[in-house]
């Protein structure tokens, strides 16, 4: 029942919305340069990549700016600390950071010359990863200064880093005989244990590594092995060990949503290569991006667990705001109504598919979901702005839930303020 509770004042704040009409949108990035991460906070983010370009979204990424950049080197990792601090590492030993939003940017002494590949930020405290196995930890100063905890050791590099406290952090990359390597520190990396570990008996680095937010000691790490393939990691003992799953194409970054229940996660790779778990990792499903181009990043929004960014090769930006699933055609009639009204679905009881329709007086957001029986969203049937009208979707549980069972679903609509919840049955 507080699950059910829960759910229904969820409801009643909107979700971040604009028009699409498939899982995963192109939009005009405005660059061709290879865009390498991705971070947000709230409905800003920042996208940063090649040649010293920054892009910057104040609306969830549908429309992106250019970033006056202080620099011509490449910039490999991002991170917000606050709407207005952004914190960015790449090439050559370089960390800027902007307090105002991206409009100037101050160049912060690392102390080396390796490239820094990956940025971790947690609560003022900061990690950075790079190659020649370096790592650099920033204690409570909110990326302004920065310490030397090892560099300059023979081949590998961490690719990927995570803060989970203030003092206790990882780092993911490979060592020096491209073995997959992670390490551990619980003393702001002045001490750190080193976990080398095979992707079921295959050499590899390790890309990316995230944690479950409402439990630390879930953990998982994408990779790219020696032979062109690609591996996820899942370990629930806080990193010490690792079961491996392989995928035929290099995974390059995962995301798993930090405030949803749901135990989904999303995966991202060569080719266009997109996996999402709807079960915390015990299988991936493979999703349709629409490129052909190599994905390196994907972000999702906080507090919004089915709004994403993915950027990639060639200026590539990808959003969605139902989890990447396919969204349903939506016929509508240009008769406008007086009221607001959500009809009973029909038919009900249904199988395969049934019909859905409601009408709108004025434009607003709108969004249709299905529930379960738990009051946990399994699907996304519309969530955009529509004018006012009358209109009707088609919903097939099999096309948009993952093994759909039989039983009683909800199915609600909020349009503006106008909420509406209606009770449907679905036969096997």
């Amino acid at each position: 029942m507080r699950k059910i509770l829960f759910l229904i004042a969820l409801l009643l704040f909107g979700n971040p919305t604009f028009t699409q009409n498939s899982g995963w949108t192109p939009v005009n990035s405005g660059t061709n340069l290879n865009l390498n991460a991705v971070h947000s906070l709230f409905e800003t983010a920042f996208v940063v990549g090649d040649s010293g370009i920054i892009l910057k979204s104040n609306d969830f990424g549908q429309t992106w700016q250019a970033i006056q950049s202080p620099t011509i080197l490449n910039l490999n990792d991002v991170r917000m600390l606050t709407v207005n601090s952004i914190l960015v590492v790449g090439d050559g030993g370089l960390i800027i950071l902007s307090t105002d939003g991206g409009n100037i940017w101050q160049f912060i002494p690392s102390g080396v010359t390796e490239d820094l590949l990956s940025l971790d930020v947690y609560d003022g405290s900061g990690i950075i990863g790079g190659k020649s196995q370096t790592i650099l930890y920033s204690y409570l100063q909110w990326g302004t200064q920065w310490e030397i905890r090892q560099t300059g050791l023979l081949g590998g590099e961490f690719s990927s880093v995570y803060l989970t406290l203030e003092g206790e952090g990882y780092v993911g990359g490979d060592n020096s005989i491209s073995q997959a390597l992670v390490g551990k520190t619980i003393n702001s990396g002045f001490i750190w244990n080193f976990i080398p570990f095979y992707l079921n008996g295959n050499e590899g680095k390790i890309t990316d590594i995230d944690f479950i937010w409402w439990g630390i000691d879930t953990a998982f790490a994408s990779a790219v092995l020696w032979d062109g393939r690609g591996a996820i990691s899942k370990s629930t003992d806080n990193g010490n060990t690792w079961v491996t799953s392989i995928f035929d194409l290099p995974l390059n970054a995962l995301s798993i949503p930090q405030t949803d229940s749901l135990s989904k996660g999303y995966a991202v790779g060569d080719s266009g290569t997109i996996f999402k778990s709807y079960n915390l990792g015990e299988s991936w499903y493979q999703q349709q991006s629409g490129t052909n181009g190599r994905l390196n990043d994907v972000h999702v929004f906080w507090w919004y667990t089915d709004t994403l960014i993915a950027v990639g090769d060639n200026g590539t930006i990808l959003i969605t705001t139902n989890g990447g699933e396919p969204v349903s055609e939506i016929s509508s009639d240009d008769t406008k109504p007086t009221y607001f009204s959500l009809a009973q679905n029909y038919p009900n009881p249904f199988n395969p598919s049934t019909k859905i329709s409601w009408q709108s007086p004025v434009g607003s957001w709108q969004t249709l979901k299905v529930y379960d029986l738990l009051g946990r969203e399994v699907a996304t049937l519309v969530n955009e702005y529509k004018p006012a009208g009358e209109y009707e979707v088609e919903f097939s549980p099999e096309s948009s839930i993952k093994n759909p069972a039989s039983g009683i679903y909800f199915y609600t609509l909020k349009a503006g303020e106008f909420i509406q919840t209606k009770k449907m049955m679905i036969l096997k």
